[in-house]
């Protein structure tokens, strides 16, 4: 028995020899010869787990160093490149399948997004830049240097950003590529990609991770591609009618121009508490009071409010306003500048986008006249019960009214909720989410519109517009309030309003007041909201997918 014993004992360390023996061969016949290196040349499903990426870490830094002690930095200060991979693309596209360019070199750089070998001393690689992919073909023939079955058998993984200096071709499948005579590494990528094919789906570990959501997801550059687009050609109609982008303050003193709750911070030096901005409105209205007669401003707004497919506490807004104008001036420049920037983006002025409850597509008509709907009508008519008249709704008797209405609609406010807060939840719940074509409603009732001249017909009405799309308001617009001695009685009871508990009341600004003394033109403003705009026409669901760093719940241990 004990023969037997040490015999089945030899066989078994037998077979493991053996077992290791073919596993090794394996390995060196796999692309990149990287068995230790977990998945990392086919990449991940999603981001891996910890104890994966971290693995996986070790053992890349591992060889990174033993390399970078023979052949030099792995991190090198700079890489000359001669051409960009599109106008690679577009310069060589006059190649013939086979045919290369031996008298000329040139220089390209990428990411590696995939590799493969195709026998022992050729390897394809797939390199990607400024959205842009290529093909490098590593033949091992024209490969100058000794480094190729270390540098290509071991170091470089996909996610690594190589530079290659080689000879233009076209493969005899007909691919435009490089033959290099060398590959320089320049950035390791030492964390396991998400795969290629798979992308990164998660949206939370695409909003945390936007890096590796760009790296994988070529359509997401596209996005932020359109997002610029679109703000330029904002841009472009507004300067080519004769506006001037300005910049005004960021921190101030008073957060007002808005309905909102400010942030807080404080300024150590000065020993001053300060706001960052809500809106730029007030700052604007100032420099038409000082002659700029066409101004407008494109930047960042910060309200402290909740966060949802629409609201990001960080946005960007743009707010335009011209001297001598009303708020139907404004209403139809909006019209104009929309179907502008539908021509000048998207080459048209219908846009498809997909159904609010995802079951199929609509066409966004942009082309002029939007629809126009007075704001009480349109209440009444989805309420199907007559208000009160516009300068009779902060009676007592009327707000009882309209929270009986919310009551039977099943929609909940707070206790303290004044009239214009109760109207706006009865106009959110019957009368937005059936906006889809651009639709202006108009004609507000004043006690919501602090900073609204009120309508020169219809009295307790201001002269106000909002424009919605697909049950979303993108602009607020109206005819300015100019008259200093009724701007303080506004703000005088819009902080009122505050101390009975409404945190988003308008603080009164004594700055603003003292420039209206010296007289503001009639003017008309119009505020739009940029992310809002670009959700719109490029058809994504979510605020967060046209922010590039979206606000999100800290999630501990996570980046």
């Amino acid at each position: 028995p004990g023969s037997m014993l040490r015999g089945r004992a030899g066989l078994s360390r037998l077979c493991r020899l053996s077992t290791s023996i073919v596993q090794r061969r394996e390995a060196i016949r796999k692309p990149m010869g990287g068995t230790r290196f977990f998945s990392s040349d086919q990449g991940s499903e999603s981001i891996p787990d910890a104890r994966e990426d971290e693995g996986y870490m070790r053992m890349r830094w591992q060889d990174l160093e033993q390399f970078q002690q023979a052949r030099g930095s792995v991190y090198p200060h700079k890489f000359d490149v001669t051409i960009e991979i599109q106008e690679f693309l577009n310069k060589y596209a006059c190649l013939e399948a086979g045919e290369q360019r031996k008298d000329e070199r040139q220089s390209v750089a990428g990411r590696i997004i995939g590799l493969r070998r195709a026998g022992k001393n050729l390897i394809f690689i797939d390199v990607k830049s400024n959205g842009s992919r290529m093909q490098l073909m590593v033949d091992r023939q024209h490969f100058d240097g000794e480094d190729w079955e270390e540098l290509m058998g071991k170091i470089l993984k996909r996610g690594d950003v190589v530079g290659a200096t080689g000879i233009p071709a076209r493969n005899k499948r007909g691919e435009i590529c490089l033959i290099p005579l060398s590959v320089k590494l320049l950035a390791p990528c030492v964390r396991i990609l998400p795969k290629d094919y798979y992308g990164l789906k998660d949206p939370d570990l695409r909003f945390r991770n936007r890096y590796v959501d760009l790296i994988c997801n070529s359509q997401v550059r596209q996005h932020f591609e359109g997002r610029a687009k679109i703000i330029r050609a904002i841009r472009n109609y507004l300067d080519n009618i004769g506006f001037l982008e300005v910049e005004t303050p960021m921190l101030s003193r008073q957060a007002s121009g808005a309905a909102a709750r400010p942030f807080k911070t404080f300024h150590n030096d000065l020993e001053s508490e300060l706001f960052m901005r809500v809106a730029p409105e007030l700052y604007l209205k100032q420099l038409v009071v000082g002659g700029l007669d066409k101004v407008y401003e494109l930047g960042k707004c910060f309200r402290n409010e909740g966060v949802d497919a629409t609201h990001n506490p960080e946005f960007t807004s743009i707010e335009i306003y011209q001297a001598y104008a009303d708020y139907m001036d404004m209403l139809e420049m909006l019209e104009r500048m929309l179907k502008s920037v539908c021509q000048e983006v998207l080459q048209t002025s219908t846009v498809k986008v997909s159904s609010r409850d995802k079951s199929g597509t609509i066409e966004l008509d942009f082309s002029r006249p939007f629809q126009r709907l007075d704001y009480m009508q349109a209440i009444e008519e989805a309420a199907g019960q007559k208000l009160p008249h516009p300068s009779e709704l902060e009676t007592t008797e009327s707000v009882k009214l309209l929270r009986e209405i919310l009551s039977k609609f099943k929609v909940s406010a707070p206790s303290n909720a004044h009239a214009s807060i109760l109207l706006d939840k009865l106009c959110g719940e019957l009368v937005e989410p059936k906006l889809i074509q651009p639709t202006f409603l108009i004609n507000q009732p004043l006690c919501m519109s602090p900073l609204a001249k009120e309508h020169r017909e219809m009295a307790g009405v201001s002269e106000r517009f909002e424009l919605f799309i697909l049950g979303r308001e993108v602009a607020n617009a109206y005819t300015e309030l100019n008259d200093p001695r009724e701007q303080k009685t506004r703000f005088e009871e819009q902080m009122l309003k505050k101390q009975q508990g409404d945190e988003e009341a308008i603080v009164l600004d004594d700055s603003f007041l003292h420039a209206l003394d010296y007289g503001l033109p009639p003017t008309g403003g119009c505020g739009i909201g940029i992310d809002r705009i670009c959700m719109t026409l490029l058809d994504l669901p979510s605020i967060r997918e046209v922010q590039l760093f979206p606000l999100l719940r800290p999630k501990e241990g996570k980046p």
